[in-house]
């Protein structure tokens, strides 16, 4: 990735009462904030599909690719991020994490999933 300054906002569910509702508010904010690039770590839509379709959906409107990191369950409509990104440190044919958010970012030709490793 080189000299890339990429500074990052994370959105934390951990203790969160309802760590979904969370979840999708900070898609939300991420939009109106204006993020490059959004990413959603163990995403399970099967709760409550339609406030995920609507949070994703707003990312999607607002042109930010949204990629999903080792979803337990993706949305049906795949048009509402631009890949998923499944570790595997073990994986010979990985590629490095940030490679792969900049290629999704810069909406270069990628795979529907890309595995990923955070080993340099």
């Amino acid at each position: 990735m080189g000299d890339v300054d990429i500074q990052t906002v994370y959105v934390s569910a951990k203790d969160a009462k309802d760590p979904d509702a969370v979840m999708r508010q900070g898609v939300r904010d991420m939009v109106d904030r204006v993020v490059n690039l959004i990413v959603v770590s163990d995403l399970d839509v099967s709760a409550d599909a339609l406030g995920w379709d609507a949070a994703l959906g707003s990312a999607r409107e607002a042109g930010i690719p949204v990629a999903l990191l080792n979803p337990v369950h993706a949305p049906d409509d795949a048009t509402l991020y631009a890949a998923t990104l499944v570790l595997n440190d073990r994986a010979a044919d990985a590629v490095r994490i940030d490679d792969a958010m900049m290629t999704v970012l810069n909406d270069e030709p990628h795979e529907r999933q890309i595995v990923v490793t955070t080993l340099r």
